[in-house]
C-alpha cells in the first residue's frame, strides 16, 4: 500500500534560495526589508561581486589621466589688525576663500582663459571634433558654453587644509596640455584681481567721501538730541546710576533689615508662650530667654532645692531649718516668675516697635516705587535715543576711517592674491587607490543590489511567509507543513519511505507536530458537534493536499479520534490508489447504488482511521457529487465519527469540488511554499465564497524551515528556532 501513494512532499536536500516575500497591501515595514535581505542575501551578494569586479576591470584598463596643480595664496582684505584674536569656532576667511574657489572656475574666469589661449587652441587640446570652428566663436553661443563645461569638468580648486592657499588642478590625458590650462588659469585669475583693485578704489574713494558728510550731519544731530531729553526729564545720575534709583536700592536694603529683626523678635516671643504655656520648668525658659539673670536664679533654685532636700533627711519635714529653706526656694521661684513676665512684656513691645518701623520702611519704599516707574519710563526713550545716537556715530566713524585709509593708499586692496607654486609637468598619471576604489564599488554593488531585490520582491507572486496569507490574501494561515528531505527518508523501510507512512514511524518529528496542530485548531475553532467534515483542496494540481490529507486523519486518529478519510477525486483518485487491496465496492456505488458505506470503508494499515475510496470514473462525474447526495452520505457517517476528511480534487481545475466545499463543514486550501501564485489562490478563495463554503484557512505546504526561519517573523519560527529540543529531525 505505502509504496503507491504518492511521494508529493519528498524532494532534493538543497532547496535553493527562495525569492523574498514582497510588500503587502498594508504598507512596506522594517520586518518587510529585513525579510528581503535575509531571504534574497545570495543575489545581493551576487550582484555585489558583478559590480565589483566590473569595478576592478574599469580600473585596469582605463586610459590614463594626468593632473598638473598650481597654487595662488589669498591675503587678509581687512588687514590683520581687524582681528587680531579671531574665536577658534569660527574663521572669518573660510567664507572668502570658498567664494574664491567658486570664482575661479566659473564661467566667467575660464571664459576670460579661452579669450587669453584661444578658442580654437582649447578646443584642440581637449580632443574636440573640428577646433578651427572656435577661433571666432561667438562667446555666447551655445557652442563656446559646451567649451567652458568642458573645462569645468576637468577643473578643480580646493582649499590646502586650513590655510588662505587656494590648489588649482587639471586633468588631462597629455602632460603638456594640463601644465598650459593650470598655470594660464592662475595668469588669467591674477590679472583680474589687477583690474578689480584699480575700479574699486575709484568708486570707493568718491562713494566714501559724499558718505562721511551725510554721516557727519546725522551724529551732531542725534546726540543734541540725548542731551536736551536728558536735561528736560532731569534724568541726573551719579556712577552710572540715577539718584531715585541709588535711594530706592538703600531702602530696600533697609526693608530686608527690618523684616529680619522683626521676624527673629517674633520667633523669639513664640519661642518663650510655648514654654510658658505649656508650664516649662524654670531651666527651659533660662534657655529659651537666654538671660543671665533668670540663670543666676535658677542656679539659686538649684543649689536651695538640695540644701532643703538634705534637711528634710536629716531633720525632717517639719523641722524649723526645713521650713526655713522650703520658704526660701518659694522666694526664689516667685522672682524667676516675676523675671519671666518682665522679659515678656518687653519682648512684646519690641515685636510692636519693629512692626511700626517695618511698615514706615515699606510706606516710603511704595512711595520711592512710584517714582522710580516713572523714571524708569523715560529712561526707556533716553537708552534709546542714546542707541540712536551710538549707532550712527559707530558708522561714521568706520566711515571715516575707511576713507582716510583710502586716501592715504594709491589703491583699495579687493583680495590681496599671489601665485606661491607653478604648475610642473607631471611624471606619472594619476591613480586611483584600489582599496578606496573597491570600497566605493563595493557600497556602490550593495546598494544597488538591496535595490534590484527590492524590486524582483515586489514582481514576486509567489507565497513565501505565513505573512503573505494573512496580510495579501486576508485569509487565515492554519500552519506551515516543514519540508521532509530525502536524507530523512532513506531511514526509514524501503516501502514506508512517503510522508504519511514518515508520520507513524516518526510522530514526535515537526512534519508530524505540524499534523496535530492542524486538526487540533480545526476541531477547536470550528467544533460543530461529532463528525465535523473538512474538505481539503488547492488552487491547482501537485500541491500535496492528498498525502496532506491522509497524514491530517492519521495524526487525528493516533490522537484517539475516530476519523473517516474519504477520497472524492475519481479523476486521479491517488488515495485510493495507494491501498494494498483493490477495492470492488467504492464512494461511487454509496453514492449511485446505495450500498451501505460500512461493507466500502477499509480500514488504514497503520492507525485506527478508515478509508473511503473511489474507483476512476470520469465519465459520471456530472451528477456523482451533487450536495444533496454528499450531504446526504455526511449526515450517515457523522454520529460514528469524530473527524471526517475528504480528499477533494483542485477547486480550480474541477467543477464538483465547489460542490463538496459548500457540503463540507470547513474547508482546507493546500499552498505549495515557494510555488503557488497569489493570484490562483485568491482565484480559489473567491469560488469556495461563491459556493457558499466556509473557509478555515490556508496550510503552506512543503515549507523548507532551514531558508524560512532566517526572514519569517510568524509561524515558520515554529519549526525553526522555536522547536529546538523539542522535535526529532
Amino acid at each position: 500500500m505505502n509504496q503507491a501513494l504518492p511521494r508529493t512532499l519528498v524532494i532534493d536536500d538543497f532547496a535553493g534560495e527562495p525569492p523574498a516575500p514582497v510588500r503587502d497591501e498594508a504598507g512596506f515595514g522594517f520586518e518587510d526589508l529585513l525579510s528581503i535581505i535575509l531571504s534574497q542575501r545570495l543575489f545581493i551578494l551576487a550582484v555585489v561581486a558583478m559590480v565589483m569586479v566590473a569595478g576592478a576591470v574599469y580600473l585596469q584598463f582605463r586610459p590614463p589621466v594626468y593632473s598638473a596643480t598650481a597654487l595662488v595664496a589669498l591675503g587678509n582684505p581687512r588687514g590683520e589688525e581687524v582681528n587680531k584674536n579671531p574665536s577658534p569656532a569660527f574663521n572669518p576667511d573660510t567664507a572668502l576663500i570658498q567664494s574664491e574657489i567658486e570664482v575661479l572656475v566659473s564661467s566667467d574666469m575660464l571664459g576670460r582663459l579661452i579669450n587669453e589661449l584661444g578658442g580654437d587652441l582649447v578646443a584642440e587640446r581637449l580632443g574636440i571634433p573640428d577646433a578651427a570652428a572656435f577661433k571666432d566663436a561667438d562667446p555666447d553661443s551655445l557652442k563656446m558654453r559646451d567649451l567652458v563645461q568642458a573645462l569645468q569638468e576637468r577643473f578643480s580648486a580646493t582649499r590646502q587644509q586650513t590655510s588662505n592657499v587656494i590648489a588649482i588642478s587639471f586633468r588631462s590625458g597629455a602632460p603638456d596640455t594640463s601644465v598650459l590650462f593650470a598655470n594660464s588659469l592662475v595668469d588669467v585669475y591674477l590679472n583680474s584681481k589687477i583690474d578689480e583693485r584699480l575700479g574699486a578704489s575709484k568708486r570707493a574713494s568718491d562713494w566714501l567721501t559724499q558718505r562721511v558728510e551725510q554721516l557727519r550731519g546725522e551724529v551732531e544731530t542725534k546726540e543734541a538730541a540725548v542731551a536736551r531729553y536728558r536735561a528736560d526729564m532731569k534724568l541726573l545720575s551719579v556712577d552710572g546710576a540715577t539718584i531715585t534709583e541709588q535711594q530706592f536700592f538703600q531702602l530696600q536694603s533697609e526693608v530686608l533689615t527690618a523684616r529680619a529683626d522683626l521676624a527673629e523678635k517674633q520667633a523669639r516671643m513664640s519661642q518663650l508662650r510655648q514654654v510658658t504655656d505649656s508650664d516649662g520648668d524654670t531651666e527651659a525658659v533660662a534657655d529659651a530667654l537666654n538671660s543671665p539673670s533668670i540663670q543666676a536664679l535658677r542656679a539659686r533654685e538649684s543649689e536651695i532645692a538640695g540644701r532643703q532636700a538634705e534637711l528634710s533627711i536629716r531633720y525632717g519635714d517639719k523641722h524649723p531649718s526645713t521650713l526655713q529653706v522650703r520658704r526660701e526656694h518659694a522666694e526664689v521661684l516667685d522672682q524667676i516668675t516675676a523675671e519671666i513676665r518682665r522679659i515678656k512684656a518687653s519682648q512684646v513691645n519690641e515685636v510692636e516697635i519693629s512692626r511700626i518701623r517695618l511698615r514706615s520702611l515699606e510706606g516710603s519704599l511704595s512711595q520711592l516705587e512710584g517714582s522710580l516707574v516713572a523714571g524708569n519710563r523715560a529712561i526707556v526713550r533716553l537708552n534709546e535715543l542714546e542707541r540712536d545716537a551710538l549707532a550712527s556715530t559707530s558708522v561714521y566713524q568706520d566711515f571715516l576711517l575707511r576713507a582716510r585709509e583710502i586716501a592715504e593708499q594709491e589703491s583699495l586692496k579687493v583680495v590681496d592674491a599671489r601665485g606661491v607654486s607653478r604648475a610642473l609637468e607631471p611624471s606619472a598619471p594619476t591613480t586611483t587607490s584600489p582599496k578606496l576604489w573597491m570600497a566605493f564599488t563595493f557600497a556602490a554593488g550593495l546598494f544597488i543590489g538591496l535595490l534590484a531585490a527590492i524590486v524582483r520582491a515586489f514582481l514576486n507572486d509567489r507565497i513565501v511567509r505565513p505573512e503573505d496569507i494573512t496580510r495579501k490574501l486576508g485569509a487565515t494561515a492554519l500552519v506551515t507543513v516543514p519540508l521532509i528531505l530525502r536524507r530523512q527518508l532513506r531511514r526509514m523501510p524501503p516501502d514506508e519511505r512517503t510522508p504519511e507512512d514518515y508520520l507513524v514511524n516518526q510522530p514526535m518529528t515537526a512534519f508530524a507536530e505540524s499534523m496535530r496542530v492542524l486538526g487540533a485548531t480545526l476541531l477547536s475553532d470550528f467544533e460543530k458537534g461529532p463528525g465535523m467534515a473538512v474538505a481539503v483542496t488547492s488552487a491547482v494540481a501537485a500541491e500535496g493536499k492528498t498525502t496532506l490529507s491522509l497524514s491530517l486523519g492519521r495524526a487525528a486518529a493516533m490522537s484517539g479520534l475516530r476519523v473517516l478519510i474519504i477520497d472524492c477525486d475519481a479523476r486521479r483518485p491517488s488515495l485510493s490508489a495507494g491501498l494494498s487491496d483493490k477495492p470492488s465496492l467504492s464512494l461511487t456505488d454509496v453514492i449511485r447504488n446505495g450500498v451501505d458505506w460500512k461493507t466500502v470503508a477499509m480500514p488504514d494499515p497503520l492507525t485506527p482511521a478508515l478509508v473511503l475510496p473511489i474507483n476512476e470514473a470520469p465519465g459520471e462525474l456530472h451528477t456523482l457529487f451533487r450536495p444533496e447526495s454528499v450531504r446526504k452520505l455526511i449526515n450517515q457517517v457523522r454520529p460514528e465519527f469524530d473527524l471526517i476528511v475528504l480528499d477533494c480534487p483542485p477547486i480550480l481545475a474541477v467543477a464538483e469540488t465547489r460542490w463538496l466545499t459548500a457540503v463540507a463543514d470547513a474547508t482546507v486550501i493546500v499552498t505549495q511554499w515557494n510555488k503557488t501564485r497569489m493570484s490562483a489562490v485568491r482565484t480559489a478563495l473567491r469560488e469556495v465564497r461563491r459556493a457558499k463554503g466556509h473557509v478555515a484557512g490556508i496550510v503552506l505546504n512543503r515549507t523548507d524551515v532551514s531558508v524560512t526561519k532566517s526572514f519569517s517573523f510568524s509561524d515558520s519560527l515554529y519549526y525553526g528556532n522555536a522547536g529546538k529540543g523539542y522535535y526529532t529531525r
